[in-house]
C-alpha cells in the first residue's frame, strides 16, 4: 500500500503521524461531541478489515490534553 501523513490540529498545535495505507476500516469515537482546547477527552480507533474483523493490535486510544 501506500504511505499517507496524517495531521491533526488544536489551535496553532499540530502533530502528525506516517502510517502505511492497507485495506482496512477505521472508526473513530470521541467521548465528548466537541473538543474543546485545555480540556482532556478520549479518543478510540478501532482498526478492522473489510469483514469487520479487529486486526490484530488494532485497538489505540489516544487521550488527548
Amino acid at each position: 500500500g501506500e504511505n499517507a501523513k496524517i495531521t491533526a490540529f488544536i489551535g496553532t498545535v499540530s502533530g502528525y503521524i506516517e502510517v502505511k495505507c492497507i485495506d482496512i476500516i477505521i472508526t473513530i469515537y470521541a467521548n465528548d461531541l466537541i473538543i474543546i482546547p485545555s480540556e482532556k477527552t478520549t479518543i478510540t480507533a478501532i482498526v478492522t478489515d473489510t469483514t469487520g474483523v479487529p486486526v490484530e493490535d488494532g485497538i489505540i486510544i489516544k487521550s488527548l490534553a
